[in-house]
């Protein structure tokens, strides 16, 4: 608990200087966006309309720095109403594309997708739908097929704690001790892996996840599909052959990715 706590304060401290006011965004048609580097990073809504603690900003902002230091893409997926309410420290990403529920209708040619910012089931869950749904397609009935490797960046990715916890869980005390400490109902990824500590219990966090994902078939055929987390390969969604590519789901904390 104490470590949750020391970690909790200095996102407190993190949140309180101001955002950058951008302008309001200029966004670009799906047709001309260009996205063919190995590593591509979206940010989907990142707004204090849905994280009022701004608890993904550390995060968020950290990953956007790396990316832009590589001189990797970023694309902003920004609703249409109310820009001021976005948090972004970097108001200059590669582009910025409209999307209302965090999808997206462009292509990309690029092995490995960084997700970052976004409701943990629903916007963000939406974007990772339409990167699968998108490499299934682009890959049918493809002999040769690339391995495929989707990061979330855990402490950019939030949620409302009722919508991904159950009463029943052996962590689910922890976790409303936690939220009336603080207060803190809209919680990040990581915050909610630091919470539940034990390896057996975030592999029944994340397995509850996918297991709702997998109901909308999207993972392509042929593929080993497996999750990691902490850099751990947790457990396996879908066995494949041993020639088989693999998708690889990742979830690791902004400040131990490693960009290259």
């Amino acid at each position: 608990m104490k470590n949750i706590i020391l970690y909790i304060l200095f996102l407190i401290c993190c949140r309180i200087g101001a955002w950058a006011n951008c302008p309001p965004p200029v966004f670009t048609n799906p047709e001309n966006i260009n996205l063919t580097s190995k590593n591509i990073l979206l940010v989907t809504h990142t707004s204090q309309i849905w994280d009022v603690r701004h608890s993904s900003k550390l995060g968020m902002d950290n990953i956007v720095k790396k990316f832009k230091r590589e001189n990797y893409p970023v694309v902003y997926l920004q609703g249409s109403s109310l820009p001021e309410s976005y948090f972004y420290e970097d108001c200059s990403p590669s582009y910025y594309v409209l999307s209302k529920g965090g999808e997206f209708s462009f292509e990309f040619d690029s092995p490995n997708v960084f997700t970052a910012g976004g409701y943990f089931g629903a916007c963000q869950r939406k974007t990772v739908m339409q990167i699968l749904k998108y490499w299934k397609k682009k890959y049918k009935n493809k002999l040769d097929l690339p391995d495929l490797q989707i990061t979330y960046i855990t402490d950019s990715v939030y949620s409302h704690y009722h919508h991904v916890v159950s009463s029943d869980d052996i962590f689910y005390d922890d976790i409303l001790n936690y939220i009336r400490i603080f207060g803190a109902e809209v919680i990040t990824l990581l915050e909610m892996e630091r919470i539940i500590h034990e390896s057996d219990g975030k592999k029944l966090f994340y397995k509850r996840y996918f297991e709702r994902l997998s109901n909308f078939n999207l993972f392509p055929d042929k593929y080993q599909v497996e999750v990691w987390v902490d850099n751990i390969n947790s457990f396996t969604l879908q066995t494949g052959s041993d020639r088989s590519p693999t998708l690889k789901f990742n979830f690791v904390q902004s400040s131990n990715v490693d960009i290259h």
